[in-house]
């Protein structure tokens, strides 16, 4: 078995790969998040739906219950999606007379 000789990273090249995990962590926080958010603005919009709520951030926190510490970051979150959502629509069927 050959021994080879241990390289000492310079400065430099440590920054790069603890810049580089930083951003991979950031990015799968990202999408964890992003899935999260999907979930409940489904479920917010399906319980302001059936209790007749407006969707405000006092109702998402006091009456939805979503007392989690990103609760202003989230809430954010849901009302994009809900914007995003409400701009589809199916095309119109045709009526065949």
């Amino acid at each position: 078995m050959i021994d080879l000789p241990v390289m000492e990273l310079t400065e430099v090249e440590k920054r790069i790969i603890l810049e580089r995990r930083a951003q991979e962590a950031h990015i799968a926080k990202t999408d964890a998040f992003r899935e999260k958010a999907l979930y409940v603005a489904n479920n917010f919009l399906i319980w302001t739906y059936k209790e007749g709520y407006a969707p405000t951030f006092s109702i998402f926190v006091n009456d939805f219950c979503y007392q989690e510490k990103d609760c202003q970051t989230m809430y954010e979150a849901v009302k994009k999606i809900w914007d995003l959502v409400h701009t589809l629509e199916i095309p119109m069927e045709k009526n065949h007379v």
